[in-house]
């Protein structure tokens, strides 16, 4: 699926993100362009011009954090916590259809890899999103 150059970097921002967390437990080296990737900050507006997706992003985001960590053992600021713990609702995510798919992939495959790593069984519609 063609993504904006904005909703593709904003897509391997969380994946850059999820890779370091993942690779600081398992103890496998990180590219350095990935590390460098991970610390740049999301902003509000990436991924659309009006940053109608930002809070769906920042929730995204908080629930990768909050799985990485369960994983890695470093703390999670409690403001992350309870972001990640609130629902992602349709008027979070962008108005434009193609978009909000991306987003759900990009969860998808966060939730596999996650899943992979803790063991925790994953819906068979979350697979079928990831692949």
């Amino acid at each position: 699926m063609p993504h904006k150059p904005a909703q593709s970097l904003l897509i391997r921002k969380l994946a850059a993100r999820a890779a370091v967390a993942f690779s600081g437990k398992s103890g496998r080296p990180v590219n350095p362009r990935v590390q460098a990737l991970a610390t740049l900050p999301i902003t509000p507006g990436e991924g659309t011009p009006r940053g109608e997706n930002s809070m769906a992003v920042r929730k995204l985001a908080a629930r990768t954090a909050v799985t990485a960590s369960r994983k890695s053992g470093r703390p999670v600021d409690p403001q992350v916590q309870a972001l990640a713990a609130l629902p992602i609702r349709p008027e979070d995510q962008a108005t434009r259809r193609g978009y909000s798919i991306a987003v759900r992939k990009a969860a998808s495959r966060a939730a596999v890899t996650a899943s992979k790593k803790t063991g925790r069984p994953v819906d068979p519609r979350t697979l079928g999103l990831a692949d």
